[in-house]
């Protein structure tokens, strides 16, 4: 039997103690990872089951104690369940630096998320509107994007209350024209 020394306890220990890496050597047998098997998972793994336990886990990101509220769960294909590595607020600003590093900002990342345009498309709308709500032509603080719920395209720039009232109408033309009946006829009823 092989032995080796473990880099981190300094004993001398069978081979099969310390964990492989699955790779082999000429001779066929298999190269060792250092340090042993004990040292390598105990503490770690004593202390991360005495965290959990305790209600408490480490954030590897900024190395604070945090409950375990603050991390997000996940679930494995085997079903089995784990905490993030990364506190939420790491983890929020570790996704907020890649999605700037690959659309610029987080509106453009927005933009494209939600209605698949460009902050240049979404200018170019507005300025195609001359800054203004595409139904009542008011210039707003912030135009918003419409966009049609069944196939995902975008239909123009809207203020937020007309924005709002093509919402509670479902996209439905007939009581967008039912309304403007309504408010032509001016019948102010017979009170």
């Amino acid at each position: 039997m092989r032995s080796k020394v473990c880099n981190n306890c300094g004993e001398t220990k069978v081979e099969e103690e310390f964990h492989s890496n699955g790779q082999k050597r000429a001779d066929g047998s298999s190269c060792r990872r250092q340090p042993c098997s004990s040292c390598r998972s105990n503490p770690r793994e004593r202390s991360y089951t005495a965290d959990i336990e305790r209600g408490n886990k480490s954030c590897r990101g900024c190395n604070e104690t945090f409950p375990l509220v603050s991390f997000v769960l996940h679930k494995r294909k085997s079903g089995s369940l784990y905490y993030d590595t990364l506190c939420r607020g790491c983890r929020k600003g570790k996704v907020s630096d890649r999605i700037i590093d690959k659309y610029g900002s987080k509106r453009s990342y927005t933009l494209f998320l939600r209605y698949g345009i460009t902050e240049e498309d979404y200018d170019e709308l507005a300025s195609s509107q001359n800054g203004k709500c595409a139904i009542c032509e008011k210039v707003p603080k912030r135009l918003v994007v419409d966009h049609c719920h069944a196939t995902g395209r975008v239909r123009g720039l809207l203020c937020d209350p007309c924005n709002v009232i093509i919402g509670i109408w479902d996209d439905d033309s007939t009581i967008a024209y039912k309304a403007a009946e309504y408010l032509e006829k001016g019948n102010y009823g017979a009170v």
